[in-house]
């Protein structure tokens, strides 16, 4: 398995557990860590939700964070908007 393919294979994984964050009991920034990774863009379905706390403990990890507004949904925009300003203001994670 290739280290990109283990690294999609672990992100993938930790879309079924049952926390806010990817990197909840997962062993995400175990393999983050191993492959040196500095940076992750994230995108998802739930803007204000996952994806927000997906940033938040990346850089709780000490990984500069992206999100991929594009490649996110939500199902109420003006709170994307807000999770969005609050990602880049207070969390310093970078908006795309």
């Amino acid at each position: 398995m290739s280290s990109s393919d283990s690294l999609r294979a672990t992100a993938t994984s930790s879309s079924s557990n049952r926390a806010y964050s990817a990197f909840d009991q997962t062993p995400l920034a175990l393999v983050l860590e191993e492959f040196e990774v500095e940076r992750v863009l994230i995108a998802g379905a739930a803007t204000e939700g996952c994806v927000l706390q997906s940033g938040i403990a990346a850089r709780e990890h000490g990984l500069e964070a992206t999100v991929l507004a594009d490649a996110c949904a939500t199902v109420d925009a003006e709170l994307e908007a807000v999770a969005l300003e609050y990602a880049r203001r207070v969390a310093g994670i970078y908006v795309r």
